[in-house]
């Protein structure tokens, strides 16, 4: 669980800070350097310690600015060149009263900003910068956009556009949706304008680049409230005829980048109909107009060539012809404005058949080729279909290819050959398949290669029997063995001799009248007797060993099966004990929880009691106040009734009273 800044803060005065850190703020020599060399000061920027904050003012702060944006010098030490430009970062990107600090400052400001003005910035540093800008606009989009109104900041962002981390930038301030006063729409705009300017740089990156945020805004479009500002700002009649120029006649990272623009257009066309918000669809209108320029700049050979494994050279196809088909894709899959129609006169899906016939080894071409002639088949537009299958000649050389007798190599596009061929032959419509039907070779190449390759790849690997294959051992041990038995006899000479068996009974004696004829006969037959013995005994000897092999087999699969319960069982044992330690974090964080929750109740308890005393306070200081009132009160009254009493006793009445009052 992680606990942010806020968490912290409100349990500031329970934790116990950094003693390092206090000691060093607490002495008058300390420097902002010696500071960053601190292991706690980044936790304690995030806390927002007090003592901190009040340090870092705007002399101290110059220092964090100018490690994060000014490039180290050749001597300088390991800490100033990686150490505290990487902390530095992290203190400024945390939200604190630095922040403030900066927006208060104008030279603070112009030093974080002045980075902007190099011809060429480091990745390093370029990071550590785009990281800092983020944070001040999210801490205060409003005064950030002011600013960079004010300071021109716009325009040289502009110029670096080839840095991601700029271009990180440049995204926040065009997606922010966090402004309290305004969207700040105009300013949005001018800097979206600088970015399309950027597709004519001659830096490559910055192409790329500027083609990547439009294609991001078309994207994220639906989760901006102002994106219908945006969107007309990229898709103005003179900004998409730019886009298409690119895609004929740029670079390959202009066309690259416009065709990924249109592709972002078509997707969220898709998603949310732009008709209503563009009353003249300016990228329907450069479409049809541009398609043959476009079907030319596919159909045109590339120079650069290419050594495959197999040994022979291949035309490279080349990101921006692959762009091209994608883009016949998403337009294929746009229903408000008929694309279809534009696609089939244009005869742009014969080149992407020869393209994808012409390159048997590159997958992403296949790949979006596969898709366009599903998206044909399922539109159920029938001349987009026969445009598709039989006009540009697919089906035909989908047929020849895969009847191609013994290739070199089996071609890279076969496979999604098959797919497509079991894609039409499963087709519902039956249009397409009375066609199908009417095609040359078709049912050769449906039963002679397809049902073929699809039970060849409907099989499952390692399901050959034990029995099947010592069964087929044993067939070809005894085959060997008929083989040697089937020999042909040598013709014997004449007068040869040959050993008469010993026979071991008188019943087995040779009569003498049998002739040398006879007992050659008897002879062969007796040692092919003994040779079928002998095939008979090595035959069964074969089995015994294929059997104890198999037995063996047996044995070591049973082992097998052993040694895997047992792997599983410590598995499980160790899920178990990850499930328990799971168990015991989360209790752990429930108990931190209620430490927590604990603490803000105390917390609360002595505010109130906090409260309470001062009432107290108040209620006795009010008390006083009114006995020294009342004691006022009293010494006036007696002083009146003293000064009554010397009235009466110096009057004439006073005197005639005290003469006859008793004494």
């Amino acid at each position: 669980m992680q606990l942010n800044g806020a968490f912290w803060a409100a349990i500031r005065g329970f934790q116990m800070n950094s003693h390092s850190l206090e000691a060093l703020l607490s002495q008058d020599e300390t420097t902002t350097q010696s500071l960053l060399n601190d292991e706690n000061v980044i936790q304690e920027t995030r806390n927002q310690n007090p003592k901190l904050m009040n340090f870092l003012n705007a002399e101290r702060m110059e220092y964090l600015i100018e490690v994060i944006t000014v490039f180290p010098s050749n001597d300088a030490d390991t800490k100033r060149a990686h150490n505290h430009p990487f902390i530095a970062c992290e203190m400024l990107s945390e939200p604190s009263p630095l922040h403030e600090t900066i927006f208060n400052t104008p030279f603070l400001f112009d030093k974080l900003f002045c980075i902007l003005k190099e011809k060429h910035l480091h990745s390093t540093l370029s990071g550590y910068f785009s990281k800092a800008v983020q944070a001040l606009i999210s801490k205060n989009s409003d005064k950030s956009i002011e600013l960079f109104k004010e300071k021109n900041v716009f325009e040289f962002l502009s110029q670096h556009l080839y840095s991601k981390s700029i271009v990180d930038i440049v995204l926040k301030i065009l997606t922010f949706e966090n402004s309290q006063t305004s969207l700040y729409l105009e300013e949005r705009k001018g800097l979206l304008a600088m970015v399309i300017e950027n597709m004519k740089n001659p830096n490559s990156q910055s192409v790329y680049f500027a083609g990547y945020i439009l294609n991001e805004i078309l994207q994220r479009a639906t989760d901006l409230n102002s994106w219908q500002d945006l969107v007309l700002e990229i898709l103005t009649v003179n900004n998409v005829e730019e886009y298409f120029k690119f895609i004929i006649s740029g670079s390959s990272e202009q066309s690259v980048a416009a065709a990924n623009i249109i592709k972002g257009y078509f997707v969220l066309n898709c998603k949310f109909s732009l008709k209503s918000l563009l009353l003249e669809n300016p990228v329907y209108k450069c479409f049809n107009k541009n398609i043959g320029d476009i079907n030319n700049k596919l159909a045109m050979p590339n120079e650069n060539k290419i050594l495959g494994t197999s040994g022979e050279v291949h035309e490279v196809l080349g990101e921006t012809k692959l762009k091209i088909i994608e883009l016949i894709s998403f337009a294929l899959k746009d229903k408000s404005d008929d694309y279809s129609e534009i696609i089939i006169n244009s005869q742009i899906l014969t080149t992407i058949t020869s393209t994808f016939f012409a390159m048997p080894w590159n997958s992403f071409l296949h790949n979006s080729v596969e898709g366009i002639v599903i998206l044909c088949v399922s539109s159920k537009n029938q001349k987009l279909i026969d445009s598709m299958l039989y006009y540009s000649g697919f089906l035909n050389e989908m047929i020849k290819y895969a009847l191609m007798p013994d290739p070199k190599h089996r071609l890279g596009f076969l496979g999604y050959i098959n797919k497509i061929a079991n894609y039409l032959k499963n087709s519902i419509c039956e249009d397409i398949k009375s066609n199908l039907d009417k095609t040359d070779k078709w049912e050769e190449f449906s039963k002679n290669y397809l049902e073929i390759r699809n039970n060849f790849d409907n099989k499952q690997l390692g399901e050959l029997k034990k029995c099947e294959s010592s069964s087929s051992e044993s067939d070809s041990h005894e085959n060997d063995n008929l083989k040697s038995i089937n020999q042909p006899i040598p013709n014997l000479p004449p007068h040869t001799i040959i050993p008469l068996p010993i026979y071991s009974t008188q019943n087995e004696k040779v009569e003498k009248n049998e002739t040398l004829a006879e007992i050659v006969g008897k002879k062969i037959e007796e040692v092919v007797g003994h040779e079928a013995v002998f095939a008979d005994e090595k035959k069964d000897q074969e089995e015994e060993k294929v059997y104890e092999e198999v037995k063996k087999i047996d044995e070591e699969e049973k082992v097998y099966e052993e040694v895997k319960k047992v792997e599983e069982e410590k598995f499980y044992e160790e899920m178990k004990k990850i499930e328990e330690d799971e168990e015991k974090v989360h209790e752990e964080e429930k108990k931190f929880e209620e430490e927590r929750r604990m603490i803000h109740e105390e917390l609360k308890k002595m505010e109130d009691e906090e409260k309470r005393l001062s009432e107290e306070f108040k209620v006795h200081d009010f008390d006083k106040e009114e006995m020294k009132q009342e004691e006022k009160k009293t010494i006036v009254i007696e002083n009146e009734h003293q000064s009554k009493e010397a009235g009466r006793k110096g009057s004439p009445i006073g005197q005639y009273i005290r003469t006859f009052s008793p004494s």
